[in-house]
């Protein structure tokens, strides 16, 4: 097993995202969980487009394999280009957590409010991730399988950044969806903060 450090690379444009995303900024995926690099954010749309990349980058991978050879993805804005390295390195290379994230209003939550069985990855009642203008902010590790499953609630709720809908896109409502993992059945509530 490997962690995966996704960092920015580079921008073909100036990232329109508040705050943007600019080189440096990151996050690592270990043992299926997504760790935030303090209180960076991560832009919904790129974590979208790289998703199914992150899975299969913590294995060992054969050299002539196809997956050896993706080391970026990118924002799949075609104006953008935001550009994010992805590199496989030891379990335990990268010493960054997350950080004091402050709820605003209007912020859509993502919390686990149960867990019916046994979660494998240690995710725990309370765990929660927030969505402002289309970033992803996690004032902790979150599950990766609990954030996929959330993404399309997640972006229903607030217009990406760089695709903002006069008059905004949000749902005043909660929705409740269990993670994919039959084993846990992690229950998740996503709804916007007042």
């Amino acid at each position: 097993m490997f962690e995966i450090l996704i960092e920015v690379e580079s921008a073909a444009v100036p990232c329109p995202a508040v705050p943007p995303m600019k080189p440096g900024l990151g996050f690592v995926v270990r043992d299926e969980k997504l760790y935030p690099r303090g209180a960076a954010p991560i832009c919904l749309l790129a974590l979208q487009s790289m998703m199914p990349f992150l899975t299969a980058k913590q294995r060992e991978i054969a050299a002539d394999d196809w997956m050896a050879r993706v080391h970026h993805s990118q924002c799949p804005h075609p104006e953008h280009r935001v550009t994010w390295r992805l590199e496989q390195r030891p379990v335990g290379a990268t010493r960054w957590l997350g950080a004091d994230v402050r709820w605003q209003s209007q912020d859509v939550a993502v919390e686990v409010e149960s867990i019916r069985a046994l979660c494998t990855s240690g995710t725990a009642i309370g765990d929660a991730a927030m969505v402002r203008s289309g970033l992803l902010y996690l004032p902790q590790p979150m599950c990766l399988w609990a954030v996929q499953a959330a993404l399309p609630a997640m972006a229903e709720r607030t217009a990406p950044c760089c695709f903002e809908v006069e008059g905004g896109c949000r749902v005043r409502s909660s929705t409740t969806l269990v993670c994919p993992d039959p084993a846990g059945s992690v229950i998740l509530r996503i709804e916007e903060r007042d």
